[in-house]
């Protein structure tokens, strides 16, 4: 079962010293990384996680109510540690149900009881919720043109794109506004024809025609639509691509 985190602190170092030790146990995938709330909050619209680790003091709004926003607006809800140098916040950080309180400096024995918690988490959402992928991929997506709703198939889809804020579906020669996160899109789109190129774009890799290295380990890929879009795949997921296509 692997763990698929966010990490958000305010300070580098922390998030380096952190990003060290969940990678020593194993299990554990880190998808993106937030020095402030705003930053949180944008990575969850666009990354798949399941887990969140928060410090509490950071500019603007805190971790504990950067948490309990992500819980009003996610469609499911994360599993939520809190690693801070104080402990005065306890009782007001279970009150968003955090799954574990972890105090600074971190010891490598509580951090691996942590995330056995985080596992039965998991599971027991899986329980809770179903496992209902099979049954909710889309075949036709809703956007919008004007003031109307408009279907369109999956297999016209060339790449889906967050930008600034909104998710955007383009065809071989339109652009649409999508009524959802990338992340639902993602979970809805069949993974086997839908490929995430970095942490904003999912491509259609029927529509790719070309793929060429760019530079310090990423690649381009071309798309046969009107506008000749290119798409840059980023280092991390270059490596999923090489797999993908046994290069």
């Amino acid at each position: 079962m692997l763990i698929k985190a966010i990490i958000a602190d305010d300070e580098i170092p922390a998030q380096d010293e952190l990003c060290y030790l969940l990678k020593e146990t194993g299990g554990v995938e880190i998808v993106g990384q937030a020095q402030n709330a705003e930053e949180i909050l944008q990575l969850a619209k666009t990354v798949d996680y399941n887990t969140l680790f928060l410090d509490i003091q950071m500019p603007g709004l805190n971790g504990i109510d950067a948490a309990a926003r992500l819980q009003e607006i996610s469609d499911y809800s994360p599993c939520i540690v809190f690693v801070t140098a104080y402990d005065e916040y306890a009782v007001r950080a279970f009150k968003v149900n955090a799954v574990d309180y972890i105090l600074k400096p971190i010891d490598l024995s509580k951090l691996n009881k942590t995330l056995g918690k985080i596992k039965n988490q998991i599971k027991m959402n899986k329980i809770e919720t179903g496992d209902k992928s099979e049954n909710e991929v889309l075949k036709r997506v809703v956007v919008k043109r004007d003031n109307r709703l408009v279907l369109v198939n999956v297999e016209d889809i060339y790449f889906v794109c967050a930008e600034d804020g909104d998710v955007f579906l383009t065809t071989y020669d339109e652009k649409f506004l999508v009524p959802a996160t990338l992340k639902e899109m993602e979970k809805k789109l069949p993974s086997q024809m839908f490929f995430r190129t970095h942490r904003g774009c999912l491509v259609n890799m029927n529509h790719v025609k070309e793929i060429s290295p760019f530079f310090s380990g990423t690649y381009i890929m071309y798309l046969n639509d009107r506008a000749g879009s290119e798409i840059q795949v980023s280092r991390k997921q270059t490596k999923k691509l090489k797999q993908l296509l046994s290069i």
